[in-house]
């Protein structure tokens, strides 16, 4: 299979988090449990969710929901302070949920003999949620060929 990447500089953001099974349910359930956090808290939301893969295996995840400001929440909600990193990124173009760990590792590995990875690997929910969404891979340096918004082609 080819996968179409893209490579982007993305400005930081914070984020609050909470830790949920490698399912696409829980990834949903978690992201609901965070907005309804935003909501009591008087909190203005600043983009869609996303999930950070767990690099050793998929025995968790930790969701994300970027915010406007810094959040201070109670350890007792289970609610954590985040923070999406700013730099240069390699972005998958849509796949399902059920092929976002595969591609990850299969992908990732690639990039970072390439250009090196600095971070973990991200899925970004889309339209309808966690069910298609995009990889992204915070990296050192664009991969060579690679320049803003084009898209070169890797093996996967």
């Amino acid at each position: 299979m080819q996968v179409a990447l893209t490579s982007e500089e993305r400005g930081g953001k914070s984020t609050v988090c909470h830790f949920a099974e490698p399912t696409l349910e829980a990834a949903e359930a978690s992201v609901a449990r965070l907005r309804s956090w935003a909501l009591v808290r008087e909190v203005e939301l600043a983009g869609a969710p996303f999930l950070r893969l767990n690099p050793n295996g998929t025995d968790r995840m930790v969701v994300h929901l970027p915010i406007v400001g810094c959040a201070d929440p109670r350890p007792e909600t289970g609610v954590i302070p985040g923070r999406l990193q700013p730099g240069n990124t390699v972005i998958t173009e849509t796949i399902p949920f059920e092929r976002a760990a595969t591609l990850a590792e299969r992908i990732g590995a690639e990039l970072d003999d390439e250009c090196g990875l600095s971070g973990p690997v991200e899925f970004h929910a889309g339209s309808e949620g966690f069910k298609y969404g995009r990889l992204v891979f915070p990296v050192l340096r664009v991969p060579r060929g690679a320049s803003q918004r084009q898209t070169p082609v890797i093996a996967s």
